[in-house]
């Protein structure tokens, strides 16, 4: 099936996670790569940013069982999707969210249109949009990797509060998505979130992080939980 042609019932069908990846490799093959760069289109928010990193997620946690089921939820629910296992049981909840600097990460796929190529660890200066001949003027300038793991860590801790902020009646997983560095950094990002996370188990089960671009997935432990075994892992 294309996936352009993909409506929300279909999407929110409950699925292996073997089914569901390859839903979204159908999904992004049809999808122009300018769409997708710019975060455009029917559904590609959706699939970037919550069904994508879910189904990593899922293929860490789960390791690919063939009894798990996971259903997206497309809208404003409380959550993003649902967790069933082989008898449509459900297991869990599933609140997905994207900590990425939306203005940097635009600036930068701009770039990637123009250039054909562009610095994961830059960062956009004095960025010009010519909209009359449509030239774009984008200087970078390289940001070091440490800087990049504490400014990703910091908006972490960030999105988390915010999430914090709000009510859940269901006690979901939190997957949060993060993107722009190499993804051999992120353990060392994981660290430094579960450093200084609270206990939040009353507001949520369990919190990931989800490398997009890399697609590799940690549970974030809580300061008192850092042990040899996620050191080592």
């Amino acid at each position: 099936m294309d996936g352009t042609m993909l409506n929300k019932s279909e999407i929110e069908t409950p699925r292996t996670t073997q089914e569901l990846r390859a839903l979204c490799e159908t999904f992004f093959e049809n999808v122009p790569d300018n769409d997708l760069r710019l975060n455009q289109g029917t559904f590609v928010k959706e699939f970037r940013e919550e069904i994508f990193p879910a189904l990593i997620f899922l293929e860490e946690k789960y390791k690919n069982r063939p009894d798990i089921r996971y259903a997206p939820s497309i809208g404003n629910q409380s959550f993003d999707g649902r967790i069933f296992d082989a008898s449509e049981n459900l297991i869990d909840y599933v609140e997905c969210t994207y900590a990425i600097d939306g203005q940097l990460e635009h600036l930068r796929m701009l770039a990637l249109n123009e250039k054909g190529h562009v610095d994961v660890l830059s960062a956009p200066k004095d960025y010009v949009r010519r909209e009359k001949h449509r030239n774009t003027d984008f200087p970078v300038i390289h940001v070091e990797t440490n800087r990049i793991i504490a400014q990703t860590s910091s908006r972490v801790c960030e999105v988390i509060s915010r999430k914090l902020a709000k009510k859940y009646s269901n006690n979901p997983i939190l997957v949060v998505a993060v993107k722009g560095f190499p993804v051999s950094n992120l353990k060392e990002i994981v660290l430094n979130v579960g450093a200084k996370t609270p206990d939040m188990s009353n507001k949520f089960s369990e919190i990931w992080l989800v490398h997009t671009s890399g697609q590799r997935a940690y549970e974030v432990p809580n300061a008192a939980n850092i042990d040899e075994d996620f050191l080592i892992s």
